[in-house]
């Protein structure tokens, strides 16, 4: 071979073993691609882990910040309702008896008004009944006069 140009290795060796070689290199490229994939599956997964306990780490404090959680809120709660119900009722109370002194000079009128109208009433009532009666009276009399001269007219024929 003349030195001319510079010879790799894979020329030197025949054609059947370079196309081996490529096939080769190829596979090795893939295994090299597969390989770092595997490798940064595992970090991902390596770092997911980590979080993973981390996260259940939290979430034991946390169970345990809240299993007392219940106790104080309970008491706090407590002590809470008992206060905003006596304020309420104290308010309610209040309000209660505002409502009750301006109601009772518009209820007191009021019942005033309808005694002054059921006095009114009752006397109209009276006056009727004596009206009636008398009426009924001259109605009677005048009847017995119109039945006394019909009864003494059929007699007298």
């Amino acid at each position: 071979m003349p030195p001319s140009r510079p010879c790799s290795m894979i020329e030197e060796r025949n054609p059947t073993r370079t196309k081996l070689d490529f096939l080769y290199q190829e596979v090795l490229g893939e295994v090299a691609e597969l390989t770092t994939r595997i490798e940064q599956a595992a970090a991902t997964q390596a770092t997911t882990a980590k979080q993973l306990l981390e996260a259940s780490a939290q979430a034991e404090a946390t169970a345990k910040v809240c299993a007392n959680l219940p106790i104080a809120l309970d008491k706090q709660l407590q002590a809470t309702m008992e206060h905003t119900g006596r304020q309420l009722n104290a308010e309610a109370a209040h309000a209660t008896a505002t409502a009750l002194v301006d109601l009772q000079k518009p209820l007191r009128s009021l019942a005033e008004s309808s005694a002054r109208y059921a006095h009114i009433a009752h006397l109209s009532v009276r006056k009727m009944a004596l009206i009636a009666v008398v009426v009924g009276g001259a109605a009677g009399i005048v009847g017995g006069l119109l039945a006394g001269i019909v009864i003494g007219r059929y007699w007298e024929y």
